[in-house]
């Protein structure tokens, strides 16, 4: 088993090559398929508010992605503030707002966490920073209080391309587990 610093270089070594063997109209059909399999996920949750990612290198455009979604005009997207010391939410429609409230994960239906590689037992690898854990963590996302009417876990989504599925992520006691992996074939859930 790789360490997560070799995961993660490995991970760089993969991405460019993927990057360079794909072209934009085939990434476009990949992305696409992926937006299906979300709208899959997000509907069967009925999913009001989600909490999303601006992309970085190598990422998904999943803010474009989840504006193709046709349930799009029935949630709300949060995305991280831009001082991303900050452990909340803000609403997409405020992000150049420096006031913006903050919103705790815990008020969303999901969380779409970005990553570099996730494992068969839902644990996910990121850049090695730990924000989304500690966003995940720290708002309880995993406590619905199921005494409450409708409440319902928050639902914790790693979408990404196939290859991005590994057998084993070496894991922490911090390490947040996800329930759901989301690719351009399919949707895997998890015991989380």
């Amino acid at each position: 088993m790789l360490d997560k610093s070799s995961l993660r270089n490995q991970f760089k070594l993969q991405a460019e090559k993927f990057f360079q063997t794909h072209t934009s109209a085939e990434l476009a059909e990949i992305h696409s398929k992926m937006s299906k399999n979300l709208r899959i996920i997000l509907a069967e949750h009925k999913v009001k508010r989600i909490a999303a990612y601006q992309p970085m290198k190598y990422e998904l455009p999943m803010i474009d992605m989840l504006q193709t979604i046709d349930l799009i005009d029935r949630i709300e997207i949060f995305i991280p503030p831009r001082e991303i010391e900050n452990i909340g939410l803000i609403s997409l429609a405020d992000k150049m707002n420096p006031q913006a409230k903050l919103y705790p994960s815990a008020e969303m239906n999901a969380v779409i966490v970005p990553g570099l590689y996730i494992d068969k037992k839902g644990h996910r690898l990121g850049k090695g920073k730990g924000w989304y854990d500690q966003l995940l963590a720290k708002n309880s996302y995993t406590n619905a209080d199921p005494q409450t009417p409708n409440a319902r876990p928050t639902q914790t989504i790693f979408a990404g391309y196939s290859w991005q599925y590994i057998d084993l992520i070496p894991s922490e006691a911090h390490d947040i587990q996800i329930k759901h992996f989301v690719n351009e074939n399919e949707i895997l859930s998890f015991n989380a």
